[in-house]
C-alpha cells in the first residue's frame, strides 16, 4: 500500500510530500548470472589466510576459485573499511567455463588499490576485455579502449560496464566514463570466461588490489535498474555515487484532483513550516512547523512573503495557499537549509514531493536538493515548473528508509 508522508516547506515558497519508491537492493532476476559478495562471510571460504572459494549468490554455482596464488580477505579492507578479497601482486582466482559471458551484458566491481602494484582487477580469460582498474586507472577495454580515465581516478569506485551487440559504456560512481562510444557504436569484444586479477588472460598486469563485490547480467539494465543497483552499492560501501537527476519536476495549480499534487493516502507529516495550523488539504493536515519529530534549520525565514498564491477557490486551495505564503531560504552552501523526519519505516517506500511557488518567477533563484546525502536535483529552480504568480513546480522523488530518519537538504546557489 503506498505510504505517502507529507511535508510541506516554505521555501521560495515550497510544498514537499513523500511515497512509493525504489528499493537499495540489486537486481535479482533471472538475468543475473554471477553475484560475488565478500561483506557475506559464509560465501568466503578459507584455508588458513587463503581463499579457497569465493561463493556465487546468484544460485547459479559459478564459484571462484583461486590460481596458484591464492588471494587473501579483510574484513576491513581499503573499501572504506568494508570488508573484501584482498589480492596481492600474483594473486588471481578463475570462474568456471560455464560463465561464458556475450553480448548484451551488464557489469559491476567494487574495488579499490591498496598497494603499489596497479593491473587488472576483473578481466577476460580469452580476449583483451577488462573492467575496474588498470595502470593506476578506473578502465574498461573490450578489445579497444571504452574508458581510461588519466585523472588519477584508482581509489574506491563502482565500475558498470554495458555491452550491447553494436557499442559498450562505462561509468565510474554512476558519471559517464567513456568518451564518445556508446551501445550504438565502440568496441564490441565480449568479456567470456572470466578472471580475476592475475587470474585472466594478461596475468603479468597484476594487481594489489581489495575488491568486494560483481554482479554481471546477461542483459543491458534500464537506467532505473543500474541507478538502483549503484545506489544499494553506494549505500553499502560508503561510495557517493551520481545518478543524475533523479527528482522529477512538473507543475501544480492548486490543492484539487487533477491539479498536479497527490494529496490522497496516509501522510506520516503534513508540516506549515512557515507558520501555525493552516488546516486540512485532501488527507494532509499541515500543522505548525513544531510537530513532533521535525527539525528544521535555515539560515533565514520571511513570513507573508511576497502575497499569497492563488490556487483556486476550494478549501484545499485555501489551505495550500497559506502553507506556500512564506520563505525559508539559505543563501550559499554551507549550511544548506535541512529538514529532518523522525519515524519512517526502514524498507518502506515514500514519495518526496517538493513544493516551490515564488510570487514572481525566478529562474535564478537555485538549489541543489539532497535526500539522505544523494543529490537527487542538481540546480533545481522553480522557475522550472512554475509559470506565472497562480501555479507552481513540483519536484518528486521516490525512495525507501534506509533507517527510521529522513534527512533533506536544500543548498541556495543563488
Amino acid at each position: 500500500m503506498k505510504q505517502p508522508f507529507f511535508y510541506s516547506a516554505i521555501l521560495a515558497g515550497a510544498t514537499l510530500t513523500c511515497g512509493d519508491a525504489r528499493a537499495a537492493t540489486p537486481i535479482i532476476d533471472a538475468s543475473l548470472l554471477l553475484w560475488l559478495d565478500a561483506s557475506n562471510s559464509s560465501s568466503v571460504v578459507m584455508s588458513g589466510a587463503d581463499v579457497t572459494q569465493w561463493q556465487d549468490q546468484s544460485g547459479n554455482g559459478f564459484h571462484a576459485i583461486p590460481t596458484a596464488n591464492a588471494p587473501g580477505f579483510e574484513a576491513a579492507s581499503s573499501i572504506n573499511g568494508q570488508p573484501a578479497i584482498r589480492f596481492t601482486a600474483g594473486d588471481g582466482m578463475v570462474l568456471p567455463d560455464g560463465l561464458n559471458v556475450t553480448r548484451p551484458y551488464t557489469a559491476f566491481i567494487v574495488d579499490s588499490y591498496w598497494g603499489a602494484a596497479h593491473g587488472r582487477t576483473l578481466q577476460s580469460r580469452d580476449l583483451n576485455w577488462l573492467m575496474g582498474k588498470w595502470g593506476n586507472r578506473d578502465a574498461h577495454f573490450a578489445e579497444g579502449w571504452v574508458s581510461l580515465l588519466d585523472d588519477g581516478s584508482h581509489s574506491v569506485a563502482i565500475g558498470e560496464a554495458l555491452g550491447s551487440a553494436t557499442g559498450s559504456e562505462y561509468y565510474v560512481n554512476g558519471n559517464s566514463a567513456d568518451g564518445t562510444n556508446s551501445l550504438a557504436a565502440g568496441p564490441t569484444a565480449a568479456p567470456g570466461r572470466l578472471g580475476i586479477a592475475a587470474g585472466g588472460a594478461f596475468s603479468g598486469e597484476v594487481s594489489d588490489a581489495d575488491i568486494a563485490e560483481i554482479l554481471i547480467y546477461d542483459r543491458v539494465l534500464s537506467s532505473a535498474e543500474r541507478e538502483q543497483v549503484r545506489t544499494y552499492l553506494g549505500e553499502k560501501y560508503g561510495i557517493t555515487v551520481f545518478n543524475g537527476n533523479t527528482a522529477a519536476v512538473s507543475t501544480y495549480s492548486g490543492a484539487d484532483p487533477g491539479e498536479g499534487l497527490d494529496l490522497n493516502g496516509i501522510f506520516s507529516y503534513a508540516v506549515n513550516v512557515g507558520g501555525g495550523d493552516a488546516g486540512l488539504a485532501g488527507a494532509a493536515d499541515f500543522t505548525s512547523q513544531g510537530t513532533l519529530g521535525v527539525s528544521i534549520d535555515a539560515a533565514n525565514t520571511i513570513g507573508a512573503w511576497g502575497g499569497a498564491p492563488n490556487l483556486g477557490g476550494s478549501a484545499a486551495d485555501d489551505v495550500l495557499e497559506a502553507a506556500t505564503h512564506s520563505i525559508r531560504w539559505d543563501v550559499g552552501s554551507t549550511p544548506p537549509l535541512t529538514v529532518d523526519l523522525d519515524g519512517l519505516i526502514p524498507g518502506a517506500p515514500y514519495e518526496l514531493q517538493l513544493l516551490f511557488h515564488e510570487p514572481g518567477v525566478n529562474p535564478n533563484r537555485v538549489f541543489d536538493v539532497f535526500v539522505e546525502g544523494e543529490l537527487v536535483y542538481d540546480q533545481f529552480s522553480s522557475a522550472l515548473g512554475q509559470t506565472d504568480a497562480n501555479n507552481g513546480a513540483v519536484l518528486t522523488y521516490n525512495f525507501v528508509a534506509t533507517d527510521t530518519m529522513l534527512n533533506i537538504a536544500l543548498s541556495g546557489l543563488y
